[in-house]
């Protein structure tokens, strides 16, 4: 095990000078660096574990910034991350490069940030709803050109609805009574 410093090796049977041990204290003490692999270290009674090969075990317990448990909470079968606010998913980064924030959890829900939902064919990238009364010009929400947008009869009677003229911002209805409609981007 490398401990970065250089210590007075002592033998059986020798005599162990107290200037000696000081010594090998001070060493241990000033010593800036760990370079050497330990098969496991285990803390707390076991409950956190290192394997020697740069992973770390919870067997149970909690992390936390303030308090145990604000930010992780480990059992037997189950992982629970919390925040005050928003649990935040993201990719890259580096010491200098902030990472790119992709996912957000929070209170009103899962938000994708950029990107969107990669199904295994195609993509679904944003969606959105509207209502509205007979025929006319409707702002979408997308922001985008929607790849499709489906006008559904919320009056309960008898009308035909379709969608055209897309934009990024609108879409054209054509129908006789109320709807709602649900537009989506791929």
């Amino acid at each position: 095990m490398g401990l970065g410093a250089q210590l007075i090796t002592f033998t059986a049977s020798s005599l162990i000078r107290s200037a000696d041990m000081n010594a090998n204290m001070n060493a241990l003490n000033n010593s800036t660096a760990f370079n050497g692999g330990v098969p496991l270290m285990a803390f707390d009674s076991g409950k956190l574990l290192s394997d020697g090969s740069g992973n770390i075990q919870i067997q149970g317990g909690n992390l936390g910034k303030s308090a145990a448990g604000d930010m992780l909470q480990v059992f037997s079968n189950l992982l629970g991350l919390k925040a005050t606010t928003a649990i935040i998913f993201s990719i890259g980064g580096s010491s200098t490069t902030p990472a790119v924030p992709v996912v957000e959890i929070n209170s009103t829900g899962i938000q994708m940030l950029s990107g969107g939902l990669q199904l295994a064919k195609g993509s679904l990238s944003r969606i959105s709803y509207f209502s509205g009364i007979a025929s006319g010009t409707f702002n979408h929400g997308l922001g985008v050109i929607p790849s499709m947008c489906f006008p559904i009869n919320t009056s309960g009677g008898n009308g035909w609805y379709g969608a055209n003229s897309f934009t990024p911002t609108t879409v054209y209805i054509l129908g006789a009574n109320a709807f709602t409609a649900f537009c989506a981007a791929f």
